[in-house]
């Protein structure tokens, strides 16, 4: 296994003139974030299996990410009240932990449409660069769109967190970016963008209802917001909400 892993870096090292001179991302920095990883703790891989299995009956929406979209489960049937909802986060997932779980663990289930929030984890790292962080979001969409080519992906922007909401403001910003010119014009992938001055209260961070007192997980006002956001987005490219 190692050996495999090490002749991966090796390649790739070899072709990094050609990939910086494409996207300027170092191939380092992609292969840490798009290579699935199993949970590293014992409770959050019990809790990635119990969601295996449809939370309710014939699930027609599904969720995917980290804390932020594992911590939506008590809003859920007031922020979709006509959908059924399978909840596919786990706290403190990064990008490759979510594609360990969607390669290994993904529930049988058919959604219509997909809603995945992920990476924030992958940014705590101070040495992940914005490419790196964009590549293992993409790499999560690419196997979202394998295990259900008929659903069609809301991809949230990472929000912001941290005090002032500034933490690797500029990182963040660079990623979302990137993830909203990838899926410009795209069929099957729409990037959503939230109201950041609603959603940090204009930045006023010891003030905001929005967010719990930790600055990075979001209260149900939060979540309001976040809902609304993906309901212009559907409203936008549909004339509906196709999340209703």
């Amino acid at each position: 296994m190692l050996k495999a892993v090490c002749c991966m870096v090796v390649l790739m090292l070899l072709g990094s003139e050609i990939a910086l001179a494409a996207d300027e991302c170092d191939p380092i920095q992609t292969l840490v974030s798009t290579t699935p990883v199993i949970e590293q703790r014992p409770q959050r891989l019990k809790q990635a299996m119990r969601q295996r299995e449809p939370q309710v009956p014939n699930p027609d929406l599904l969720l995917i990410g980290d804390s932020l979209i594992q911590k939506w489960q008590p809003y859920l049937r007031d922020d979709f009240p006509r959908r059924a909802v399978h909840n596919f986060g786990v706290g403190g997932d990064k990008t490759q932990e979510v594609l360990w779980r969607l390669k290994n663990l993904a529930p049988q289930i058919s959604p219509r449409e997909i809603i995945v929030l992920v990476g924030t984890n992958n940014l705590s790292d101070r040495s992940a660069t914005p490419c790196g962080v964009s590549k293992g979001i993409q790499a999560v969409v690419d196997e979202v769109a394998h295990q259900w080519p008929q659903a069609f992906t809301f991809l949230v922007e990472l929000l912001p967190r941290g005090e002032g909401f500034e933490f690797r403001s500029r990182d963040r910003r660079a990623v979302n970016d990137s993830l909203e010119k990838r899926y410009a014009g795209s069929q099957s992938v729409a990037f959503v963008r939230v109201d950041e001055k609603k959603l940090t209260c204009s930045g006023k961070s010891s003030q905001c209802s929005m967010f719990k007192p930790d600055l990075l997980h979001l209260e149900a006002e939060g979540y309001r917001t976040l809902r609304d956001a993906l309901r212009q987005t559907s409203v936008s490219l549909f004339k509906r909400d196709r999340l209703q």
